[in-house]
This record gives structure tokens, sequence and C-alpha cells, in this order.
């Protein structure tokens, strides 16, 4: 079975940042899945972040709505990639800094 990386971009949820006048409204984060195809490893994806945020360590945090999910990219990778993952870890962003 081949192994994947996909990129989760989300919005709609509200935490505070470091100035509360600019609150994180999203995040995009990767996570690397073993799957039978990219549709399968996308659906994976969007699932393992869905639940982080609705039943997870960030969902009693989040001040906003469940975060709304959407693949923004998703690459076959090799076994050393899937291996080395670290499959945590977001990159969150403000208002101000997304462009829609």
């Amino acid at each position: 079975m081949p192994f994947y990386t996909v990129l989760v971009q989300a919005e709609g949820i509200r935490l505070p940042g470091a100035d509360p006048s600019k609150p994180i409204i999203g995040f995009y984060t990767s996570r690397t899945i073993w799957a039978t195809s990219d549709a399968v490893a996308s659906a994976r994806a969007l699932a393992t972040v869905r639940q982080l945020w609705t039943f997870g360590e960030y969902g009693p945090r989040n001040e906003g709505a469940p975060p709304s999910l959407a693949v923004e990219s998703c690459n076959r990778v090799g076994f050393r990639d899937w291996l080395l993952a670290p499959n945590k870890g977001h990159c969150f962003f403000h208002e101000d800094e997304h462009a829609v």
C-alpha cells in the first residue's frame, strides 16, 4: 500500500493569540497516511484532524466553530517519509495573515 502526505487547511476556529486583538482563526497541518489511494488518504487525514479538534486536546480550547477542513494537497511519498513523519503540529494564522 502506498503512503501519502496530506496538507490540511482549517478555518473557522478562534483561539487567543499573543496579541488579544488578533485571534487565531485557522491553521495548516500535514498528516502522512498509509492508504490504498489519495482519496482514502485525504479522508483519513481529515478524520484524524477533525477528531483532534472535536474530542482531542484542542476541542476545549477552541472558542469558535468546529474547524472547516479542506485538503490543500495530497502527494504520494516513500516509506521513509511515512516512518519519519511527526504527524502532529500546526501552523496557525491570524485573520489579517490569511487572504481569501
